[in-house]
């Protein structure tokens, strides 16, 4: 008897990224390359060796370690792998982990939460899934299913309702929002002081020890001033990288950094 269409298309994805073998960027709690039967990721940040502890299981489970490692934690087939899936192509994207691990744990909890099958549900099931909390960040789950043909399409009208709960009525929604993108007193204070700091070692041509370091810190940090919503996910993810240069005939060197291309564009040359 024939699976449902979406169903064979769920196990096809699975299947096709089993057949890869292991993920060497993502270990499990031994410390080994991760397989699809752990419960629990780890991403190995490959530049900084820093690890970001991923819950591919039931969504809610509290604790650290091995908390959430039970079989009694396991999503029902094939919703786990599904998760599994949806890790390693979130993990591929210029995104902060931040929001990386967001999108997945919103993911696990519309899973953890649905009744019945993925491909049953609609706007109105999805939403409630959410019982009044935010569910902005499970559209680029939906949206990931739809592009793989694993449920109907869903996310334009998500889209849709999320927009008319943002919309503010009043003005005062907005003005809350611009004050708490505001840089703490403190944090402008500490930032003109290295500014200050580096600029004078450049007047005097006598830089500092640490003066490179400390002239790209305040310049990161003004950048992050002019651009909130941009910092948390473009800086984080400047790799290690020596200052390169060029130059064009006799004209004087321009130094630069490959900086991470937008939505898997190609890297830019950002001039320092």
């Amino acid at each position: 008897m024939a699976l449902n269409k979406y169903l064979d298309r769920t196990e096809a994805l699975i299947k096709q990224y089993k057949e890869v073998g292991t993920f060497e960027q993502f270990h499990n709690s031994r410390g080994e390359p991760a397989t699809f039967d752990d419960l629990i990721w780890f991403y190995v940040d490959p530049n900084t060796g820093r690890k970001t502890r991923i819950l591919t299981g039931r969504h809610g489970t509290k604790g650290s370690g091995s908390a959430g490692s039970g079989a009694e934690n396991a999503l029902p087939k094939p919703y786990g792998g599904l998760v599994k899936v949806f890790i390693v192509d979130r993990f591929n994207l210029s995104v902060s982990n931040t929001e990386k691990t967001a999108q997945i744990s919103l993911a696990r909890k519309l899973l953890s939460s649905m009744h019945g099958h993925l491909y049953q549900q609609n706007t109105s099931s999805i939403i409630d899934c959410f019982q009044g909390s935010r569910f902005d960040r499970v559209i680029p789950f939906i949206d990931f299913c739809e592009k793989h043909g694993l449920v109907p399409k869903n996310s334009q009208r998500l889209r849709a309702l999320n927009k008319e709960e943002d919309r503010d009525r009043t003005g005062h929604e907005l003005d809350l929002k611009r004050s708490q993108k505001k840089a703490d007193d403190d944090v402008i204070i500490a930032v003109g002081g290295i500014y200050a700091k580096t600029m004078n070692s450049l007047i005097n041509e006598r830089p500092e020890p640490g003066y490179f370091r400390d002239a790209f810190a305040s310049l990161m940090a003004l950048l992050c001033l002019a651009s909130p919503n941009r910092a948390a996910a473009e800086v984080p993810l400047l790799p290690n990288q020596k200052l390169m240069s060029y130059s064009e005939a006799d004209r004087p060197k321009v130094f630069y950094l490959d900086w991470p291309g937008s939505k898997g564009f190609q890297d830019n040359r950002n001039h320092i």
